[in-house]
């Protein structure tokens, strides 16, 4: 049997009267379900976003994109058998494989930014103000990333190295956590972006810096109680879901805004330094044209 219906099945007695909804609304579209969004998918299910995560969660996955993965991994080895069999395998599959030339750009990039303004509109304004006066503060600001989180620090790190000094972002490669976090405790932040699945690493980091003194703010989702432990400021803005994986469009104009704040805390000094790394890598990092 495939990997979602045993487990479908397996916890079918321990769900929510809306959570059975859901999981009857999957059985009637399951290709249909494997490709929405995850607001376009509640609206279908006739149920709240929160409830759709939960319902993933009470499956004992990570969120609803690992719901979709298994769903979608069920798809193809239907399709896969099904040819094997020779049988043909449309009544499976009725959502044929996406072209170029079938996707609507003026369509997906409405969905994105009704996503961001969704993203935007669950964020606690305290909490985004507490994020950017910590950060200001900070003695050092380290930034963690993992996996496909790591292009997110990196594009928030370089962008407050331009204005402040003392930051420092955690590389991933070589397992050299303890050295590069060696140090950090009070009067220190660490912004981290920390996805589901959340990597044990990334935990083992944040945890460490938190119990030596420094205040952890966490790009996390809105439903994020499993990585509560890990953090004081929660920035509850969710990644959104691609053909090929996860949007970070929401976090990253949230991480601008947060750059931005600190800018404008203390302009002048930020500006000098932003002045002199330019006038740096004018001199001896680019060609003049």
């Amino acid at each position: 049997m495939a990997v979602f219906t045993k487990t479908l099945e397996e916890r079918t007695g321990s769900l929510t009267k809306s959570q059975i909804g859901i999981a009857g609304f999957i059985s009637g579209n399951k290709a249909e379900a494997a490709f929405l969004t995850l607001e376009e998918f509640a609206a279908k299910a006739g149920v709240s976003t929160a409830t759709v995560v939960r319902f993933a969660k009470a499956l004992g996955l990570g969120g609803y994109s690992d719901m979709q993965s298994l769903i979608r991994e069920e798809i193809y080895s239907d399709l896969g058998e099904s040819e094997k069999a020779g049988r043909d395998p449309e009544p499976v599959q009725r959502v044929k494989k996406i072209e170029p030339s079938d996707r609507e750009p003026s369509k997906e990039l409405a969905d994105e930014i009704r996503n961001t303004k969704t993203c935007f509109s669950s964020l606690d304004p305290e909490e985004v103000r507490n994020a950017a006066d910590a950060i200001f503060a900070a003695r050092t600001v380290f930034v963690l990333g993992m996996r496909e989180s790591y292009s997110a620090a990196v594009y928030f790190a370089s962008g407050l190295s331009k204005i402040r000094q003392d930051v420092r972002l955690i590389r991933s490669d070589g397992m050299g956590y303890p050295e590069q976090i060696a140090g950090a405790g009070e009067g220190d932040v660490m912004v981290a972006f920390f996805y589901p699945r959340y990597s044990r690493d990334a935990a083992a980091v944040l945890s460490t810096v938190r119990q030596a003194g420094a205040v952890n703010i966490l790009f996390t989702d809105s439903d994020h109680k499993a990585a509560d432990i890990y953090g004081d400021i929660f920035l509850a803005c969710g990644r959104t879901d691609t053909y090929f994986g996860h949007s970070y469009a929401a976090p990253i104009m949230v991480a601008d805004w947060l750059i931005d704040a600190v800018y404008l805390k203390d302009p002048q000094s930020a500006g000098n330094r932003k002045t002199n790394m330019e006038d740096m890598l004018e001199d001896s990092l680019y060609l003049r044209g």
